[in-house]
């Protein structure tokens, strides 16, 4: 019998270079201050002081991650792993609450792991990933798997559009969810992947999604029930 699609996968990491990357390759801005799209200038505010960039130390690429424990990351599976580089060692780094201007808070990711539905058969339903970090923050967002629990249907999107130095957020609404995943209508790009879906929940934040893929005017997040809680009940092993 094959293995779920949820079982887990861990992924080769190298930490053998101690220093940081040598630069972040960026692409143009393409969302813009309209439709509810905004740029967020402080970092240290919640529900913000829980993301940042997630860097490639090979080629400097940049996406979004953000913390669901205090050594933990989570974000999309294609942000960690590539099929063509399945079987390489890479390293990666997370740089909390990073700007241009101020840096951020830096760290290595020392193990990882995604879903079997991503790693081996490339289902996008599956797009999830987690990471442990060598250092520890105190902000992390919940991840509230939707196990008997139905989200709003207007969400906040946030993310390093297309991997740049600045963080954006985009209100959304039309959020429509199954059990193989979510869509929302949003007017920011999909180059935030891996930039979580936030809504509020008593005086906190809990993540409803992730970004995955999507276009100009939509986004698209995995299912976010058994794989997120596998992912998890990873980290905290």
């Amino acid at each position: 019998m094959p293995p779920l699609r949820t079982s887990l996968v861990e992924l080769p990491i190298t930490r053998t270079r101690k220093q940081l990357p040598r630069y972040i390759a960026t692409s143009p801005i393409l969302a813009s201050p309209a439709a509810g799209v905004r740029r967020i200038e402080e970092l240290s505010k919640s529900p913000f002081d829980s993301l940042g960039l997630l860097v490639d130390g090979q080629t400097g690429t940049a996406t979004t991650a953000f913390l669901v424990a205090p050594d933990t990351i989570m974000t999309a599976g294609h942000c960690l792993f590539r099929p063509e580089l399945a079987n390489t060692a890479r390293s990666f780094y997370f740089a909390l609450q990073y700007s241009r201007q101020q840096g951020g808070l830096w760290s290595r990711v020392r193990t990882a792991a995604s879903l079997w539905g991503w790693t081996e058969l490339r289902d996008h339903h599956y797009d999830l990933a987690i990471a442990r970090l060598d250092k520890a923050y105190d902000t992390p967002i919940l991840p509230l798997p939707l196990l008997g629990f139905q989200p709003k249907p207007d969400c906040s999107v946030v993310g390093y559009v297309s991997g740049g130095a600045q963080l954006w957020q985009a209100q959304c609404h039309d959020l429509h969810w199954n059990s193989r995943g979510a869509r929302v209508s949003a007017s920011m790009s999909e180059g935030c992947s891996g930039g979580p879906w936030l809504q509020r929940r008593g005086r906190g934040w809990v993540s409803v999604g992730l970004t995955s893929q999507g276009s100009d005017d939509f986004l698209v997040s995995p299912a976010w029930g058994r794989g997120v809680q596998e992912l998890l009940s990873w980290a905290h092993s």
